[in-house]
């Protein structure tokens, strides 16, 4: 159920996102880690949407600092150095 996708390519950690308030999303990110094994958290961070859009992306297109800040804080634990690059310089 955690690693379900909907029609548009969402998991819940791109819906988390869309929420655009942290603590909901840092909420649902820490009860998943304590449910799902490392690789399948980041395989969370690293899914596209249907449109390839990352929680990179969509917190990004917030302009909301804060927000993204966080979840590259959630992230930094789980994605490699070059994934993590990969994400921010495909930011558009």
């Amino acid at each position: 159920m955690l690693l379900a996708i909907d029609n548009n390519g969402w998991t819940f950690i791109h819906l988390a996102a869309d929420l655009r308030e942290l603590e909901i999303f840092e909420g649902i990110f820490n009860w998943s880690k304590g449910n799902l094994t490392s690789e399948e958290v980041n395989k969370l961070f690293l899914a596209t949407n249907n449109d390839g859009r990352n929680v990179f992306n969509m917190a990004a297109d917030f302009c909301e600092l804060e927000v993204f800040q966080g979840i590259f804080n959630c992230a930094k634990g789980y994605l490699t150095s070059e994934e993590v690059n990969k994400f921010l310089l495909a930011i558009k």
